[in-house]
């Protein structure tokens, strides 16, 4: 008689050290910019954070009764079970376990978690059975989802709408490998891009992707309690690439290159916005020929168990901007934290930390934070500075869910603020906006990206307001 071994009957979790490191440092941040008022909210995203740290940080090991039943065994056959579009060679590649050679429980679980990130699979299930002499055949019983897709994304919030219509495919030619294009308009301003990404370029070695862009949409100016200030249009051709490689453990590498030709007009502006223009006295940005090299770090890395996350990726940015004839030279460094958490009845704990600081003047490489995708009940932008920090956490949890379709419940929180300067943003001179609210997301998981999701915000600072705000996908 054969033994069957299921390599999911048990499941440890672990601590990750540099998950509470990273959320340690973040919360000594926020208290240190409390020192003036104890009773702010720097003090209290300090203390969310530090609470962040003490979570448990949830990865799957490979489990003590499989090391022990398959220990000293040879590796002696891989079956792969439920491919229809993606190359078996491709799914044997990413295993990496070679037949002949010691069974390696651990290196069988990197490779199952490296299938899973890809994102084109909504199970992957390995099994043991025992063969003639010392052997055991590994079995990969594994459900793909439907990756070829229309692309259909639309986004609205804080008085902005987005709509992106194209198509795409996450697993071109049956690799893994991303295809698409599509059109785009912000309002009423359309745009177009085509893009190209490759996770396992140059035999497997590095990330590629690329992406040729035309956008065109209009930059609304707010005062920072949501008083309109003016706007303009950009206009944006860009082609821009980047490779990226993993440095060994948790760390990854990249550079990056853009070449931007920025022009900028009151073309499409409202009557109000021209007369807010006029009032203000504002002056359309002068246009641009830009090249941007960028360098790219980054610590961690998610994991995904179809439409839930969990892991901890910590991404730091450098850019330089150079003109080429027209515009001024620029630098740009952007922080970005992230950390998700599994709860119980399938609850998922999701946080995001950010800041950033730039050297231009020019109101266009501002960063901008309102309801579209920062601070959910602003305006979109209400918020813009050469500095920044954005804080958001949110938690969802499931109220029905199938293998076909979820409803995912959410409450969340978003704070941040935007000046010219640091000093601005920890001496209290500017007040950091904070909203609350909950939403509801309705999920398929068996296709890709087919996230729903609808959130309502009560606005607490600068002004008291609410509004929605929907799109297609989770909100980070």
């Amino acid at each position: 008689m054969r033994a069957v071994i299921c390599l999911t009957s048990k499941v440890r979790g672990t601590c990750s050290r540099r998950n509470v490191s990273s959320y340690s440092l973040i919360s000594l941040l926020f208290i240190s910019l409390a020192r003036t008022d104890p009773l702010s909210w720097n003090t209290f995203l300090g203390l969310a954070c530090a609470l962040l740290s003490l979570l448990p940080f949830q990865r799957a090991s490979a489990s003590p009764l499989l090391i022990e039943a398959a220990r000293g065994k040879t590796l002696v056959g891989v079956n792969v079970q439920g491919l229809s579009r993606t190359d078996e060679k491709f799914v044997r590649d990413e295993l990496n376990l070679p037949v002949g050679e010691a069974f390696d429980a651990e290196r069988l679980e990197e490779g199952v978690r490296r299938l899973k990130n890809l994102r084109i699979f909504s199970k992957v299930e390995p099994t043991l059975e025992e063969a003639e002499g010392n052997g055991v055949v590994l079995t990969l019983n594994i459900t793909e989802i439907w990756t070829l897709m229309p692309h259909i994304a639309f986004q609205g919030g804080g008085g902005t709408t987005f709509l992106s219509l194209g198509a795409f495919d996450i697993n071109t030619f049956g690799r893994a490998k991303e295809l698409g294009v599509r059109v785009e308009t912000f309002g009423r301003v359309p745009g177009a891009a085509v893009w190209a990404a490759d996770p396992r370029f140059w035999d497997g070695a590095l990330q590629a992707s690329s992406e040729l862009s035309l956008t065109r949409r209009v930059r609304t100016l707010y005062e920072k309690k949501g008083s309109l200030e003016g706007g303009f249009l950009i206009e944006r051709s860009e082609a821009k690439a980047s490779l990226r490689r993993n440095l060994g453990g948790p760390w990854n590498a990249g550079v990056g290159i853009a070449v931007q030709a920025n022009n900028y007009s009151d073309g499409n502006l409202t009557r109000e916005q021209s007369e807010a223009n006029a009032k203000s006295a504002h002056a359309i940005p002068r246009e641009e020929r830009l090249v941007r090299p960028r360098a790219m770090l980054r610590l961690g890395g998610l994991d995904y168990e179809s439409y839930l996350n969990k892991g901890a990726v910590l991404d730091l940015e450098a850019e330089q901007a150079l003109p080429l004839k027209k515009g001024v030279s620029f630098r740009r460094y952007t922080c970005t934290a992230k950390y998700f958490v599994l709860t119980s009845l399938r609850g998922n704990l999701a946080s995001r930390f950010a800041f950033g600081s730039q050297t231009s003047a020019a109101s266009p490489h501002h960063f901008y934070l309102g309801g579209l995708d920062s601070i959910r009940g602003l305006k979109d932008g209400q918020a813009r500075g050469s500095r920044f920090w954005l804080a958001n956490a949110e938690f969802r949890i499931p109220s029905y869910e199938t293998s076909d379709i979820a409803l995912q419940h959410a409450i969340f929180f978003d704070a941040g603020d935007a000046a010219k300067k640091w000093n601005d943003v920890t001496q209290g001179k500017n007040q950091a906006s904070l909203s609350v609210g909950k939403g509801v997301r309705l999920i398929a998981p068996q296709i890709f990206g087919a996230v729903f999701r609808l959130d309502y915000a009560w606005v607490l600072r600068p002004t008291r307001t609410h509004g929605a705000s929907f799109a297609i996908g989770q909100f980070f």
